[in-house]
């Protein structure tokens, strides 16, 4: 149920295989959801939580930010900076 135009996406959990994975290997991610990301062309940014020891950034198809920006020790507690205006993709905004 997620627009076809959704430029920026705020979910709690993240997509399969998309900074999911926990301490026991085991992939915790959503697949409806991955499926669905994939068709949403003009989404740019998708932020989750959830999975806390997968916490951080990673550039996905079509230049796609993921964050997982659950709370995390290992980044001690600084935050995620994303700069959606100088994407890889498109510098003409």
């Amino acid at each position: 149920m997620i627009p076809e135009d959704t430029e920026i996406l705020l979910t709690h959990t993240p997509a399969r295989h998309i900074r999911d994975e926990t301490r026991k290997r085991v992939r915790a991610g959503c697949g409806v959801l991955a499926r669905r990301l994939k068709e949403l062309e003009s989404c740019r940014l998708h932020v989750f939580g959830h999975i806390h020891e997968a916490r951080g950034v990673e550039i996905g198809e079509g230049y796609k930010i993921h964050v997982n920006a659950a709370i995390g020790s290992t980044m001690g507690g600084r935050p995620v900076v994303v700069d959606l205006l100088n994407n890889l993709e498109d510098d003409s905004a």
